[in-house]
């Protein structure tokens, strides 16, 4: 198991463009989740309003559902990654040379599990310090009682990577699979589900995904929702999404020639 991460990671180490992108959104992500705070509060009305959402426990929930918006970014470059492969013939390298198709499936979901860690860390580290800087007389029970929410953000993300993933084989074209990836994302998956009641709806990938984190914000970002824990049906649902988009990706590969 550790082999093929090692290839994967290996085979990144020359790619430029790829730790130029990655360590931009790296440094996007953490910056946005330790300023969001005062950027937001700059806009408010009453300051006053804002106290809770760089506190424990409610910086678990606010800062997940932000950090959110940046899975888009990640998968972007999951995408240029997964069709530089293709188009370089990469792929047909690695099965020349000796890894079975199951292997390098098998390594680009270690390499995205690798990635949705990466990211979640930094979510951790970045709320751990603004809850931290902002609460008084923390205790650890307090610190902690929401922090579940960390484990429903690296299933989240994890399931942009794998659909990226999957549209990156898929359609091999860089510019065009970011874009089906984007209209997919904002457009077609919300067209359809905008009238489907909630009980169907949430069987939609990323609207499963979504509904873990939910919208912290009411009255117009004058109060936050209070999200007791992410929501896990959502996360089981998620998960089932996640090994089916790694089944048809693997579907895919067996089928068609690399």
């Amino acid at each position: 198991m550790k082999k093929l991460l090692t290839i994967e990671l290996n085979k990144l180490r020359n790619f430029r463009a790829f730790w130029v992108l990655t360590g931009m959104y790296f440094i996007g992500l953490s910056a946005t989740l330790l300023t969001i705070q005062g950027i937001i509060t700059s806009f408010a009305n009453n300051p006053m309003d804002f106290l809770s959402f760089d506190t424990f426990p409610e910086v678990w929930h606010y800062l997940g559902y932000i950090g959110g918006y940046f899975h888009y970014i990640l998968a972007v470059i999951v995408i240029i990654l997964i069709c530089s492969e293709f188009n370089y013939k990469t792929v047909r390298q690695n099965i020349i040379t000796g890894l079975s198709r199951t292997e390098w499936m098998l390594g680009k979901f270690q390499l995205m599990v690798f990635f949705a860690l990466c990211s979640t860390l930094i979510y951790f580290l970045c709320t751990m310090a603004v809850g931290l800087i902002n609460t008084e007389g923390t205790e650890l029970g307090l610190m902690m009682s929401k922090a579940h929410f960390v484990f429903a953000f690296f299933i989240q993300t994890l399931v942009y990577l794998m659909l990226a993933i999957l549209i990156g084989m898929i359609v091999r074209n860089t510019g065009i699979a970011i874009g089906i990836f984007m209209i997919y994302s904002w457009i077609i998956e919300k067209v359809i589900i905008w009238k489907l009641p909630d009980e169907i709806a949430q069987f939609f990938p990323l609207q499963a995904s979504n509904d873990m984190i939910q919208w912290p914000f009411l009255n117009e970002i004058l109060a936050m929702s209070r999200q007791d824990g992410p929501n896990w049906t959502a996360i089981v649902i998620s998960i089932a999404w996640i090994g089916i988009f790694y089944f048809l990706g693997h579907l895919y590969l067996k089928k068609k020639d690399i």
